[in-house]
């Protein structure tokens, strides 16, 4: 859930690829994948038991893509 709200916050829905919000069923099948993907990792970062970030680390033919939220 915490992730899902993080990507619907108004300012990253304009950073986004498509710019428009994702729906609660776009989003598991979109987390489900990345899960499942074993070229990708999703890293929450927290502070004092808090989730303040995600990274998302994606191998992608010999290079890696960070994405930091």
């Amino acid at each position: 859930m915490l992730i899902f709200n993080w990507r619907n916050i108004d300012a990253l829905v304009a950073l986004s690829s498509q710019q428009k919000r994702v729906n609660w069923q776009e989003h598991q099948q979109w987390f489900k994948k990345r899960l499942a993907d074993s070229n990708s990792r999703l890293l929450v970062i927290q502070l004092e038991n808090k989730g303040v970030g995600l990274i998302r680390i994606e191998l992608m033919q010999k290079s890696v893509k960070l994405i930091f939220i």
